[in-house]
């Protein structure tokens, strides 16, 4: 795990660190538009951008070491553009501090390294609040996206990006959509999400793919974590998820090496955990009173442990095993309203060893 966050970590203590030789182009004061003092500055510049609505759809173009800063109620009115902001092969350009509005994207990047967006906000969006394209160790931080008609942070083709301690509020599509490899989902906050909450497609290996931990997940209007058909070495650490309006966790058809451990499920109207995939552990989750079934084990399923998770009070099945060549260690099922362990493939086809399931099949 820290492998994967440590250096994003470094990266951006020094993507953020100001140098005490850094200028200072101020707007409106030296510079009437956003554009203009962006244009004018250096690297280690800073743009500071005073309290005001400013209507602008900004292009930074191959800009290396600049701090994009609002102070006050700094507003960035998009005027309705494709973009806001378009970052395009930069590095180490930090945009912060500003309420970002009325574009179809808010922040859309492209070839751009080691940059960060922190403690800003994004309503009237859309398409999507921020798109990271082709995009290589880029922060999104203690960030806020409101009541958008589109998506929340959408991160193709790219690798080693964070996304950590936002908020997602109303988002209308999915909240956090990313592919590539490396990336972390960490300590965000998403409620009322009209589709998925986080959608995951990664094609790492163990050590070396996505990790996405401690996020707090309320009514999203899907599944709340989706890791998408054909991923691969994708951890699901330690989130909690409540009222989900579909299954709370879905690992999809073709998906490998997926960790899915301790995390916990409550009232999703679907199942708790539907999982598809080979090769795979789901260890130390807890589910409690989801309208389908606990665990609902697809017959693409293979190689995978299932240890001391914790499921009662399902309105269907704890367990609904429909797969064969797995093995079932320490896990405890009650008071589900159907069985407690229903396997589809014969008592012999997976292996069940210490486990207490109140009823079976």
């Amino acid at each position: 795990m820290n492998r994967i966050v440590l250096p994003l970590a470094l990266l951006s203590a020094g993507a953020l660190a100001e140098r005490a030789d850094a200028a200072k182009r101020k707007v409106p004061q030296q510079y009437p538009t956003l554009q203009a003092a962006i244009d004018a500055a250096a690297p280690h510049d800073v743009v500071v951008v005073g309290a005001g609505t400013y209507t602008e759809s900004l292009w930074i173009q191959d800009v290396a070491d600049v701090r994009i800063r609002g102070k006050g109620d700094a507003v960035l009115d998009g005027g309705g553009a494709l973009a806001a902001i378009t970052l395009l092969n930069c590095q180490r350009v930090t945009v912060e501090g500003l309420t970002i509005r009325n574009a179809d994207v808010g922040i859309t990047t492209q070839f751009v390294q080691e940059s960060t967006v922190d403690d800003c906000r994004f309503l009237d969006v859309a398409d999507v609040a921020i798109e990271l394209f082709l995009a290589a160790a880029c922060r999104v931080v203690d960030s806020r996206v409101t009541d958008v008609s589109g998506g929340g942070v959408r991160i193709e083709q790219s690798t080693g990006c964070v996304v950590e301690r936002t908020r997602f509020l109303g988002v209308g599509d999915d909240a956090v959509t990313v592919s590539g490899s490396m990336h972390s989902i960490l300590d965000n906050r998403f409620v009322d999400c009209g589709h998925i909450g986080i959608r995951v497609g990664d094609s790492g290996v163990p050590g070396e793919s996505t990790l996405v931990a401690g996020n707090v997940l309320t009514a999203c209007g899907s599944e709340s974590i989706q890791v998408r058909v054909g991923s691969t070495g994708v951890t699901v650490l330690s989130n909690r998820i409540r009222k989900a309006k579909d299954d709370a966790i879905h690992a999809g058809d073709s998906v490998e090496w997926v960790v899915i451990a301790a995390n916990v499920v409550k009232k999703a109207s679907g199942s708790g955990i539907l999982f598809h995939a080979d090769e795979s552990i789901v260890r130390k989750n807890r589910i409690v009173k989801a309208g389908g079934d606990g665990i609902l084990v697809g017959a693409s399923t293979h190689q995978t442990q299932f240890e001391a998770n914790r499921v009662r009070k399902c309105a269907n099945d704890g367990f609904l095993v429909d797969a064969s060549g797995n093995s079932f260690v320490g896990n405890r099922s009650r008071k589900n309203a159907a069985l407690d362990l229903h396997d589809l493939s014969g008592p012999a086809a997976n292996a069940y060893i210490d486990n207490v399931f109140g009823t079976t099949n």
